[in-house]
């Protein structure tokens, strides 16, 4: 009879180390050189998402496998239930739930100042993937057809532009119109790629979450 245990969707230990490593040395290809186009950048910021969902995931199910081997039975079969949740879940708000629940942790207060520019890269990712448009209003004087200016109000990147606009990592010339390029630059996929590893540092810190790491890392979990 199969055990619990082996029962629980493999996803983390090797297999996630595996892919979310790949992810990584794409995004660090990334930024290993501004000759690159504004499509690699494009590809960067995405990445950065799905690295640090990926590396979420992995406490989650660490978390589950540690407690299913513990038990054999009722335990062992609520976490099976438990991790095949945790691989559906998906945006920051049901991750921030999901370290809560396992762990007793609050994600923002952990992650401090960084919380807002994760939580616009969470935004942004899910622009980028849709392929939304940027929807600016732009203001022309009619009679001699001169630009006076434009507005972010209703437009679909407004948040994510005004926060890079105000963390100083976006630079718009007077005068220019902001167009979607000025989000696929080295500068913005750097910026959001640094947040995550230093997220990631910050969560590593809290003591069960490295524990369960390095028992993945030595076969103990």
């Amino acid at each position: 009879m199969t055990s619990p245990k082996q029962n629980i969707p493999v996803a983390s230990g090797v297999v996630l180390g595996d892919m979310t490593k790949h992810v990584a040395d794409f995004v660090k290809y990334a930024l290993s050189s501004e000759n690159h186009n504004p499509g690699i950048y494009y590809f960067a910021i995405l990445a950065s998402a799905c690295y640090f969902e990926s590396v979420l995931e992995e406490f989650s199910n660490l978390w589950c496998t540690s407690k299913a081997s513990q038990d054999e039975g009722f335990q062992g079969r609520l976490m099976e239930v438990i991790a095949k949740d945790v691989s559906r879940a998906t945006g920051l708000d049901t991750w921030k739930k999901w370290l809560r629940t396992l762990y007793g942790i609050e994600f923002p207060k952990v992650i401090g100042e960084d919380w807002k520019t994760l939580d616009i890269l969470f935004q942004l990712r899910n622009q980028l993937a849709h392929g939304r448009t940027t929807k600016f209003t732009h203001f022309w004087n009619t009679d001699n057809g001169r630009f006076l200016g434009m507005t972010l109000d209703g437009s679909s990147y407004e948040a994510p532009f005004k926060h890079l606009i105000e963390k100083g990592v976006m630079n718009v010339p007077e005068g220019q119109v902001p167009n979607a390029d000025l989000l696929l630059t080295l500068n913005v996929a750097s910026y959001f790629w640094l947040v995550v590893e230093r997220s990631i540092a910050s969560l590593e810190k809290i003591p069960e979450l490295s524990e369960l790491r390095r028992g993945a890392t030595s076969g103990r979990v």
